[in-house]
């Protein structure tokens, strides 16, 4: 989930999605705590940074393309028991990303913190039933004699909403509801 950023603010809609950005952490189990390397650490990165401290978090440095050098980002927070790795890495290039979904993937396969129970929102929960009962209606169609080309449209709607499910692909429902309800093109 992109979030929008937490900095002291007049704006009403700006205030509410700072609520929005605070909460969107509490509910997480890991966040990515992007800095921008070339403006570096500041007031607004001490803010986020109390608000994570309980969370478990990756501090990720974008824009490594402009950086002349090894950036160094704040070493007290990148010490903190929450903290899982610093990554420095540019969203422009590529360069580095390889090593943050590497982070991340680790963190949820092997890190004992992490939760240990998988948790599916109800467009998740939805398409697992709708697989299901394809698969269900595939064993059916298999234990009646039926010939074996009569399985391909349950086989696919079962392989489609498993591939919404990974993200492999995506239905006009979710990009509508993505453009609905996130900050979208930071």
């Amino acid at each position: 989930m992109d979030t929008a950023g937490i900095r002291p603010t007049d704006d009403h809609v700006e205030k509410i999605g700072i609520e929005r950005t605070k909460k969107a952490i509490a509910e997480s189990d890991l966040v990515l705590f992007v800095i921008d390397l070339e403006k570096g650490w500041g007031n607004e990165e001490e803010e986020i940074a109390t608000i994570l401290s309980p969370k478990a978090f990756l501090l990720v440095g974008n824009k490594l393309d402009l950086c002349q050098a090894e950036p160094d980002l704040n070493g007290n927070i990148a010490s903190s028991p929450s903290c899982r790795g610093q990554i420095f890495l540019s969203a422009r290039t590529g360069e580095r990303m390889d090593d943050l979904t590497g982070r991340i993937e680790s963190f949820v396969f092997e890190d004992k913190t992490a939760r240990q129970i998988p948790t599916l929102n109800a467009r998740q929960a939805q398409l697992c039933l709708k697989a299901a009962s394809a698969l269900s209606q595939v064993m059916s169609t298999l234990e009646q004699g039926y010939p074996q080309d009569c399985l391909a449209t349950d086989l696919k709607t079962a392989v489609d909403a498993l591939s919404e499910i990974s993200g492999e692909s995506v239905s006009e429902e979710v990009i509508a509801e993505i453009f609905a309800r996130f900050c979208i093109g930071k």
